[in-house]
């Protein structure tokens, strides 16, 4: 029977196939533990064991200071005094 290494695709010799190896050499099986190690990792810390921290969305960051809006002041403004209602404290400085 021949069977086929899991990285790079080769042929597997007789004596690693008698052992069960999924790798063709040391190369190969050392590819293997660090996919593996990769893939535990983004479950599990490599140096306590606690589940690995589940990433948060990023929040967009504002472009405009908050609070009041510059634009939005002087447009209420320029309406009132469009309408004739003059508010000394709506008008901004």
């Amino acid at each position: 029977m021949i069977t086929f290494c899991c990285v790079c695709r080769g042929e597997i010799g007789i004596k690693r196939f008698r052992r069960g190896a999924n790798t063709c050499g040391p190369a190969c099986a050392e590819q293997l533990r660090a996919w593996r190690r990769q893939e535990r990792s983004q479950r599990f810390c490599r140096h306590c064991g606690r589940e690995a921290r589940k990433t948060k969305a990023v929040e967009p960051a504002l472009t405009e200071p908050q609070g009041m809006d510059i634009r939005g002041a002087m447009l209420k403004a320029l309406q009132s005094l469009q309408r004739g209602q003059v508010n000394h404290e709506s008008v901004p400085v």
